[in-house]
């Protein structure tokens, strides 16, 4: 029996690194799992291992930038699963440069993975967990939310997602639902 039997997660940013090792980990504490991720072909061979290995787990293509393909991935879950217990925002991007060689669409890139990626799974998957008064959301930052050469947009998106997540936490703790942040270093 493991921690996690009876519920059901999405973890986005899954098919590889940190994503894809949260996946595995909560499918083997018996999660359902929902893998998402803008490059399927990793996602699916991972979600492929796992259902070998007698896991109940799918992965499905997402772009977090788009609010239509985070809302398809959520329903999809709750069709299949009955339920969306816990959600990873775990998908990034990095587009390093020093702050006078970054491009205008450098800075939104980075920006609109994390920091609107977030938005759009968490707005999709709260009202789900809102219903059941039971949530755990999880947002992936980063020690460089402090700051660090060459990554202002990294930094400031990594920095906003520990904002989102405290002002979510006092918004959606009375429902159920716990928000937290996590901050990996190198």
């Amino acid at each position: 029996m493991g921690r996690l039997d009876g519920r059901v997660a999405m973890v986005t940013g899954a098919s590889r690194g940190i994503g894809e090792a949260t996946a595995r980990r909560f499918a083997r504490e018996g999660a359902r799992v929902c893998l998402t991720d803008a490059k399927l072909e990793g996602a699916l061979s991972t979600a492929r291992q796992l259902v070998d290995e007698g896991m109940d787990v799918f992965a499905t293509k997402v772009d977090v930038t788009s609010r239509t393909e985070v809302e398809n991935a959520v329903r999809e879950t709750v069709e299949r699963y009955g339920r969306l217990d816990i959600l990873v925002n775990n998908a990034g991007v990095t587009r390093d440069n020093l702050l006078y060689k970054m491009t205008d669409e450098d800075w939104r890139t980075v920006l609109n993975v994390h920091l609107g990626g977030a938005f759009f799974c968490t707005r999709a998957a709260q009202k789900h967990m809102v219903e059941k008064n039971y949530g755990r959301i999880v947002n992936v930052s980063s020690t460089s939310a402090l700051g660090n050469r060459g990554q202002a947009n990294y930094s400031a998106a990594k920095a906003g997602i520990q904002g989102f997540t405290k002002t979510l936490a006092l918004e959606l703790g009375r429902y159920g639902v716990t928000v937290n942040a996590v901050a990996p270093g190198f």
